[in-house]
């Protein structure tokens, strides 16, 4: 694939990938889709988004103050998943991870930029 996100295979018990974005402004989310595009056979298992504030721009995987957005949920090969946020509270960062691992061609967070 040339176009996406698609992580080494891995086998070891617990193994995760997870990617970190800042948002473009704070921003109260309302959807978030992951998009399996072309991944039929290395899609993820299982995805979590999570959120957060912070001035950081690259705000540590681990910090505590990460808010689940979207629980662990299964997913699909060659699919739009649409989830739908309603916890009503602003973020400046998502981070998406795969369990274990995968492939993702698209993540878009929608939702209304706040002061």
């Amino acid at each position: 694939m040339s176009d996406g996100w698609e992580t080494k295979r891995s086998r070891s018990k617990g193994h995760i990938d997870w990617a970190i974005v800042k948002l473009g402004h704070k921003t109260l989310v309302k959807k978030v889709t992951v998009d399996t595009a072309h991944y039929r056979g290395n899609f993820p298992q299982f995805i979590v988004i999570h959120g957060l504030v912070s001035n950081e721009e690259s705000p540590k995987f681990d910090d505590p103050s990460w808010e689940v957005v979207v629980d662990k949920t299964k997913t699909g090969p060659d699919k739009e998943h649409e989830y739908e946020v309603k916890l009503g509270k602003p973020f400046t960062h998502v981070k998406l991870t795969m369990i274990p691992d995968g492939g993702v061609k698209r993540l878009r967070v929608l939702g209304t930029p706040v002061a």
